[in-house]
């Protein structure tokens, strides 16, 4: 049961796994791994350093999928412009750290360093899949603007730390799915869409996955 909860919120918005149209793994179209466009695939370690003023322009239903441990250094006031329908699908224990000004939208395990002045525009249906343990830094005055129906999916133990003057601007129906222990400094339409979405998040299932272990260890301690 607690795989298939997980194996469910990693396959959810716009079916990363394995589907036609933008998707992350597989699929045909502008896809992450296997497919034909616009494809950005990355393994684990891989460092994308950008400086200040970079732009980089995606058109819809492009993909970027990121493995573990992926690096992206760019420089101070990076723009993230994200149209409708785009998808974020994070793992547990993501860390988000945002200065003044900064706005963001992460996954879990990859590393997304970000200076200021580099811009990140992407059109609707854009599909950012990131492994477990990224992580995401971000300096002030970067904007990440995310269209209607854009869904961030975030396991058990993420952390959005936001400073003052902070930018989310997203659009109707945005989806914030985040498992139990994740905090979110945002606003109270934000934190609505978070607290609903709680009760399916991976971070539930494991917790409950980490209470059987738990049980196994008192019944293997009263057995001996």
């Amino acid at each position: 049961m607690v795989r298939l909860s997980v194996i469910s919120l990693l396959t959810g918005f716009s079916n990363q796994a394995q589907s036609a149209g933008n998707n992350q793994a597989q699929g045909a179209g502008n896809n992450q791994a296997q497919g034909a466009g616009n494809n950005q695939a990355q393994g684990a370690g891989n460092n994308q350093a950008q400086g200040a003023g970079n732009n980089q322009a995606q058109g819809a239903g492009n993909n970027q999928a990121q493995g573990a441990g992926n690096n992206q250094a760019q420089g101070a006031g990076n723009n993230q412009a994200q149209g409708a329908g785009n998808n974020q699908a994070q793992g547990a224990g993501n860390n988000q750290a945002q200065g003044a000004g900064n706005n963001q939208a992460q996954g879990a395990g990859n590393n997304q360093a970000q200076g200021a002045g580099n811009n990140q525009a992407q059109g609707a249906g854009n599909n950012q899949a990131q492994g477990a343990g990224n992580n995401q830094a971000q300096g002030a005055g970067n904007n990440q603007a995310q269209g209607a129906g854009n869904n961030q999916a975030q396991g058990a133990g993420n952390n959005q730390a936001q400073g003052a003057g902070n930018n989310q601007a997203q659009g109707a129906g945005n989806n914030q799915a985040q498992g139990a222990g994740n905090n979110q400094a945002q606003g109270a339409k934000n934190q609505g869409l978070g607290a609903k979405n709680q009760a399916a998040g991976a971070g539930a299932s494991n917790q409950g996955q980490g209470a059987g272990n738990r049980a196994d260890g008192v019944r293997a301690g009263a057995g001996a």
